[in-house]
């Protein structure tokens, strides 16, 4: 395992995640790759198991968080572009609510009150999070991460979805007085 950590790591520090670490970084990072090769076939040949580990683990704390990065920086949009879809759909429930859609009639005013407040709150923090995302350069954490905004949707979805999915009340058919009347007959027998 530390051997192939080693070499992808080494193949990839020059391809994908170049630029999701610093000059600085990857410098000591790749001499830390190379003396761990050189010593893999010079005293690491009859090593113990656990300082194979220890090795793996050590670059792994400097790996990681580059790898994290790239991660983090190829699936963001798309989790931005998620909360987006989830903001606009409920923008549109919205404007249907204001122009007194039957759909939407039902929902108290002060319930959908709250679905535009925090739909408000979270096309907010989406913009800010953006905004501070795209100053930071690549090789530095990410200013918000994709599990924050996922839970930013989620969270969003979990307040405004039992509200404007809320069933109209069921609205009893009027009695029909005339069947009535003649069921009534029929069973006592006056009429």
């Amino acid at each position: 395992a530390l051997e192939e950590y080693v070499y992808s790591m080494k193949d990839q520090l020059n391809m994908q995640l170049q630029t999701f670490i610093s000059a600085k970084d990857h410098e000591t990072f790749s001499q830390l790759l190379t003396a761990t090769k050189e010593w893999l076939y010079k005293e690491g040949e009859d090593q113990p198991k656990t300082v194979y580990t220890e090795k793996l683990v050590q670059l792994r704390e400097m790996g990681d968080p580059v790898v994290n990065r790239y991660v983090e920086s190829l699936t963001r949009p798309r989790e931005f572009t998620d909360l987006e879809k989830a903001l606009v759909h409920y923008r549109k429930i919205l404007d249907l609510y204001s122009q007194k859609h039957e759909l939407y009639d039902h929902i108290e005013e002060s319930e959908m009150k709250e679905v535009e407040e925090t739909v408000a709150t979270a096309q907010k923090w989406m913009e800010e999070k953006m905004q501070e995302q795209s100053k930071l350069a690549s090789y530095l954490d990410p200013v918000v991460l994709i599990s924050q905004i996922v839970t930013e949707r989620e969270s969003m979805k979990r307040t405004c979805d039992p509200i404007v999915n809320k069933p109209k009340p069921k609205v009893e058919p009027p009695k029909d007085e005339h069947k009535e009347t003649k069921e009534n007959t029929e069973e006592t027998g006056i009429g």
